[in-house]
C-alpha cells in the first residue's frame, strides 16, 4: 500500500498523460459504506474533514499564543490551590488554637470556682 502512494503518476517512459489517482481510503470506505443500506449514520464521521498535521505557518502565532495561554490558566490554577490549601491550613491552626484557649479558660473558671468554694467552707467552719 506504501508503494502505491508513492509511485509517480505520470509515465515517463510513454510519455502519456497521467494516470489517474488511485482513490483514497476514504473514498474507497464512503463507497463500500455507502453501498450498504442502514450503514449511513456510522459513517457520518468519514465526512468530517480530519486537521491535518502539517502546521500551518499562518496559524502558529495563534497556536503559539494558545498554548501560552494554557500554561498561565495551569499555573494560575496550581496557585489558587495552593492558596486554598493555605487558608485550610490557617483555619486549621485558627480552631485548634481557639479549642485550646477554651480548654484553659475552661480549666481556670474550675480552679477558681473550687479554690472560692473552698474559701467559704473554710469561713463556715472557722465560725
Amino acid at each position: 500500500m506504501a508503494a502505491t502512494r508513492n509511485q509517480p503518476t505520470y509515465d515517463f517512459l510513454a510519455g502519456g498523460d497521467p494516470s489517474p489517482p488511485p482513490p483514497s481510503l476514504r473514498q474507497t470506505l464512503r463507497q463500500s459504506q455507502a453501498a450498504r443500506p442502514g450503514m449511513l449514520s456510522r459513517t457520518l464521521w468519514l465526512q468530517v474533514p480530519l486537521l491535518t498535521k502539517d502546521p500551518d505557518v499562518s496559524n502558529e502565532e495563534l497556536r503559539t499564543q494558545i498554548k501560552t495561554l494554557e500554561y498561565e490558566l495551569a499555573s494560575l490554577k496550581q496557585e489558587k490551590e495552593l492558596i486554598v490549601l493555605r487558608h485550610e491550613e490557617e483555619l486549621r491552626d485558627a480552631h485548634t488554637k481557639a479549642e485550646t484557649e477554651i480548654r484553659r479558660a475552661q480549666v481556670s473558671y474550675i480552679l477558681v470556682t473550687k479554690t472560692r468554694l473552698a474559701d467559704l467552707i473554710i469561713k463556715q467552719t472557722e465560725h
